[in-house]
C-alpha cells in the first residue's frame, strides 16, 4: 500500500500526532479510504485517534495579483485589509504539527512574507508545505528561494490548451507563457514529486482536454487535477456564462477515466494521474456519515472553518489551538441546524448561489464553539440573522470587514 497518497504511520513519533498507531502500518490521507478490511482495522482506531489533523488548509490571504472571473473565493487585489498577525497562527500550526499545511489565497507570491511562513513552518516541524499558484509571478530565481524556505509541494493553475483558452478564465493571456515556464522550472527543479497542474474546466476551453492534458504530461507534470466550477465568490457571476453544459461535462468525466486506464498520457515520460475532483463530496460525507475528520481550515480572518465552501466560522484561531478545535465535537458541529440548512441547498454546486449569506459577498456566520452561550445558540438556531446579530453584539467582526465582501 505504499505510495504517493500513503504515509507511514510510526509509533514513538512525536512529530504528527501518530503515537497511538502501530509501526508497519499504513492509512490514506484520504478521509475516505476504506481501512476497514484492508488493514484489519476500524477506521476510527486511526483517525479517531488523532490529537490535531493531518491536514491544515490555511487562507493566508486573498490578496491576489489577478481578479480571475471564476475565483470561488472573490481574491483580488482588494483583498488583505484587517488580516490578523501570521506568527500566532504559524505558532499555532507547528503546536499541532500537522503532516500538511497548505497555503491557500490569494495568490501567495504576491505575499511579501511568503518565504518567511514557509520556513517558520517546515522549522517548526511541518513536513510538508503546500501552495497554489497562477504562476504569474513565479521566476527560476523565486522558484529557488521557495525550495530553499522549504516549499516540497505545489500545484500551478493552468485553464487551457491556448493563451485564448486560458484567458477565458485569466485576465491575460500573457499568464498561459509564466504558467508553462513555472511548470517547467518546478520539473527542472526536481523538488517537487509530482508537480500538479489544477484544470477548471469550462464551456470555452474543455473542448480541447485531451491536448491539454497530453501537452501537461510532455513538460513532466505527474499529477492534473480537474474540479468543476464552483457559483461563490465571483463564480457565482460568471457561472452561467461560464460552466459547462451536461453533455461536456459527462464527455469529460469520461476522458478523464480512459486516461487512467490507459494508465499514462502517450507523450507523457510517467504515468499522469488525471483526477476528477467533487468540491461537494466531503459536505455530505462529514455531516451525513460517521466518516472521521482528518482536516480543518483557517480562513484569513483568522477564524476557523468547518470547509471553505460555506460562510460559517467557528473559533478565532488566535485565541484557542488548534488542539483545543480537534478535542471539541467536530462532528457535531457539521451537524448543527444552520449547516445542516446550508449542505440540505448544496444537492448541486449551483445551489451555492442560493445560499445566505452570500459566499465571500457578505458578513459570515460567527460561531465561537468555545463560548458556552454561542455554542448553544448554534444547537437550536438555523436563523442566519439571529446567529449574525448575535455574533455582532458581541464585537466579532470588529477589525474584520477587510477580510470579507467585495
Amino acid at each position: 500500500m505504499k505510495g504517493s497518497n500513503v504515509v507511514e504511520l510510526l509509533d514513538d513519533n512525536p512529530m504528527y500526532g501518530f503515537d497511538a498507531y502501530q509501526r508497519g502500518r499504513y492509512a490514506s490521507l484520504s478521509p475516505y479510504f476504506p481501512l476497514d478490511g484492508i488493514l484489519k482495522l476500524d477506521i476510527q482506531d486511526i483517525f479517531g485517534k488523532l490529537d490535531s489533523p493531518i491536514q491544515i488548509q490555511w487562507t493566508v490571504s486573498r490578496y491576489c495579483n489577478f481578479t480571475c472571473p471564476h475565483c470561488f473565493n472573490n481574491s483580488g487585489p482588494h483583498c488583505g485589509a484587517d488580516e490578523p498577525p501570521r506568527d500566532v497562527i504559524i505558532e499555532n500550526i507547528c503546536d499541532a504539527k500537522p503532516f500538511n499545511v497548505c497555503l491557500c489565497g490569494g495568490e501567495p507570491f504576491v505575499w511579501p512574507d511568503l518565504f518567511d511562513i514557509i520556513g517558520k513552518l517546515r522549522n517548526g516541524g511541518v513536513p510538508v508545505v503546500s501552495l497554489v499558484t497562477n504562476a504569474s509571478l513565479v521566476t527560476p530565481e523565486r522558484l529557488a528561494k521557495a525550495v530553499d524556505a522549504g516549499l516540497n509541494n505545489i500545484q500551478i493553475s493552468w485553464d487551457g490548451n491556448t493563451p485564448e483558452d486560458h484567458a477565458v478564465s485569466r485576465p491575460t493571456t500573457k499568464s498561459w507563457n509564466r504558467a508553462r515556464d513555472a511548470i517547467i522550472a518546478c520539473v527542472e527543479c526536481g523538488a517537487f514529486n509530482p508537480v500538479a497542474v489544477s484544470f477548471i474546466p469550462n464551456r470555452f476551453n474543455v473542448g480541447a482536454f485531451e491536448q491539454f492534458c497530453e501537452m501537461v504530461a510532455g513538460l513532466g507534470v505527474g499529477s492534473i487535477r480537474c474540479q468543476p466550477l464552483m457559483a461563490c465568490g465571483r463564480g457565482a457571476e460568471s457561472y452561467d456564462r461560464l460552466r459547462m453544459t451536461a453533455e461536456q461535462t459527462l464527455d469529460l468525466v469520461m476522458k478523464i477515466a480512459a486516461f487512467n486506464r490507459r494508465g499514462n498520457c502517450s507523450c507523457s515520460r510517467d504515468n499522469v494521474l488525471v483526477e476528477w475532483g467533487d468540491p461537494l463530496e466531503h459536505l455530505w460525507f462529514f455531516s451525513e456519515t460517521e466518516a472521521p475528520i482528518q482536516m480543518l481550515a483557517i480562513q484569513a480572518c483568522g477564524w476557523y472553518e468547518l470547509t471553505p465552501y460555506l460562510p460559517v466560522y467557528v473559533g478565532d484561531a488566535t485565541r484557542h489551538s488548534i488542539r483545543e478545535v480537534w478535542r471539541k465535537p467536530l462532528k457535531q458541529m457539521w451537524r448543527i441546524p444552520v449547516m445542516q440548512q446550508m449542505i440540505s441547498v448544496l444537492q448541486v454546486i449551483n445551489g451555492m448561489r442560493e445560499i445566505k449569506p452570500r459566499i465571500y459577498y457578505d458578513r459570515p456566520v460567527l460561531i465561537d464553539c468555545f463560548d458556552d452561550e454561542s455554542w448553544e445558540l448554534a444547537q437550536q438556531c438555523s436563523n442566519v440573522d439571529e446567529l449574525i446579530a448575535y455574533a455582532e453584539r458581541r464585537g466579532w467582526y470588529d477589525n474584520m470587514e477587510g477580510t470579507y465582501g467585495v
